[in-house]
């Protein structure tokens, strides 16, 4: 398997976010224009948040045979931690 491909996608992640962050205001980022699902801001703080989960899960699957992928809620996540402390205030819940 071609891992320099992969591991230079995941390093230019951070950049490509931001650039498709760049010039949205603060009700672009929390707007929903669907209901029921996510506005962008929690989707980013999702993704913060969650980016140790997925650093562990990359060095298991590289290191281990049969790696145990462990798994989650992230509504339950997003509702519990720091979405609406770091990322702002918010009109909704999680």
């Amino acid at each position: 398997m071609e891992y320099d491909g992969l591991i230079n996608d995941y390093l230019a992640g951070p950049q490509a976010l931001r650039q498709a962050l760049a010039g949205m205001t603060p009700l672009e980022l929390d707007a929903r224009p669907i209901p029921g699902k996510w506005s962008t801001r929690e989707v980013v703080c999702h993704i913060a948040d969650y980016e140790p989960v997925y650093a562990d899960r990359m060095k298991r699957v590289i290191t281990e045979n049969e790696p145990a992928i462990c798994g989650g809620n992230p509504d339950a996540m997003a509702a519990r931690l720091s979405c609406p402390r770091q990322c702002g205030s918010w009109t909704d819940n999680c």
